[in-house]
């Protein structure tokens, strides 16, 4: 979620007039705001409509509705990467009081560091520490999610020189880049992963920059600090990674839902055909995993695998064919590659003696299928912990 838009009568009930002084406000010729709220600063000016939003995404209901969700696309794993201010109790006690009881799947919390409030970085890492020892068998603490910039299609990510093909401004900076290295530190200092959402090619130099200075500070070896979304990333970038032992989360998704529209609009074709570069990530050697980012795009891994095994944009051009990886690949990125940069990788990711007994139930066999019937695969359900659920509408 990068952009909201909001009517001209709840902008000025809000407040939100010419002389609203704030980034991420686009303007009409006059001075007036357009109705469009970039990132989350931004939006937290629509105050009541902003609160009862975000709300009703953390309601009971909605992560009741997640996991049936994620049993219906057949994940026994679940993420809730920076969506929840894990200082607040009151989020906490409600999540392990309902992920405990039989919830289909099990869940990894990061902590949306940007929520912090008054609460420095040093105590929000001492704080994340303690809560890490309440971590169950289904419900994990103890990870940070941090944001560098904005989306792509939004305009609001940070890119290297020449910048969007459209001619728009280069995006926006959610934590100036000067202050990111100061902000990652206390939580590497403390021993907690680190997410950092950075969808453009300047926001992931900031990133390697930062990780290689709080690592000359204070070595750690295998701390998996992760680039969220990964778009832009070069070969040369995911050089770096690798030496500074880092993992990408790469969106893959990109290529069906918006990959025309990078060609033509954001980034044109030939920066968008590397992105989401999961085949130079691999013969690079840097750990990858890859994601939906749901709600952003549906929830489901043979989906987001089928987008990196086929690279094709809805109107059918494949994008950046040499980015392609195989179905081994993509499962082994959205299996035992999310696992790993989880720090999981002994308790979930394959069907092997002394873990979890945790599997997707399929329909057909991914390794003999056509490549391109991949995301058509029906999902009978799934096991978690030897438990079975099945999908909405199966005759169990």
């Amino acid at each position: 979620m990068h952009l909201a838009t909001v009517n001209t009568a709840l902008m000025e009930a809000e407040g939100i007039t010419p002389d609203t002084a704030a980034e991420g406000v686009p303007r009409d010729a006059s001075g007036w705001p357009l109705g469009e709220l970039q990132e989350f600063p931004a939006m937290a000016l629509a105050g009541a409509a902003f609160r009862s939003f975000f709300g009703r995404q953390r309601s009971d209901e909605t992560i009741h509705l997640f996991g049936k969700s994620a049993r219906n696309v057949g994940i026994t794993t679940l993420t809730d990467l920076g969506s929840s201010n894990l200082l607040d109790e009151t989020i906490v006690r409600q999540w392990t009081g309902i992920v405990d009881h039989g919830f289909p799947s099990r869940v990894v919390m990061f902590h949306g560091a940007m929520q912090n409030g008054a609460v420095s970085d040093e105590t929000c890492a001492a704080a994340l520490v303690e809560l890490q020892k309440e971590s169950t068998d289904h419900l994990r603490f103890g990870y940070v999610k941090l944001l560098l910039d904005g989306s792509i299609q939004g305009g609001t990510a940070r890119l290297r020189w020449p910048g969007f093909h459209h001619g728009g401004p280069n995006g926006i900076w959610l934590i100036p880049p000067d202050q990111f290295a100061d902000r990652l530190a206390p939580y590497h200092r403390a021993g907690l992963q680190v997410h950092t959402h950075a969808n453009g090619d300047e926001a992931v130099d900031v990133l390697l920059d930062a990780v290689g200075e709080v690592q000359a500070v204070h070595p750690m070896p295998d701390h998996r600090h992760t680039v969220q979304h990964c778009q832009m990333t070069t070969p040369g970038q995911y050089q770096r990674m690798r030496a500074l032992g880092m993992c990408a989360n790469v969106f893959s998704n990109h290529a069906w839902f918006w990959g025309d529209q990078h060609i033509s609009i954001t980034v044109g074709p030939d920066r968008a055909a590397r992105m989401n570069a999961a085949r130079t990530a691999l013969d690079l050697g840097v750990p990858l995993s890859m994601h939906s980012d749901s709600p952003v795009t549906p929830l489901g891994s043979l989906h987001v695998a089928w987008a990196a095994v086929n690279r094709l944009t809805s109107s059918g051009v494949t994008v950046g064919p040499d980015e392609r990886i195989t179905v081994g690949e993509a499962l082994h990125a959205v299996t035992m590659g999310a696992a790993w940069q989880l720090r999981m990788e002994d308790e979930v990711g394959s069907i092997s003696p002394r873990k979890f007994a945790d599997l997707a139930i399929l329909e057909a066999d991914p390794f003999e299928v056509d490549p391109m019937e991949l995301r058509d695969i029906p999902v009978w359900g799934t096991m978690c912990g030897g438990v079975l659920h099945p999908a909405a509408g199966v005759d169990a």
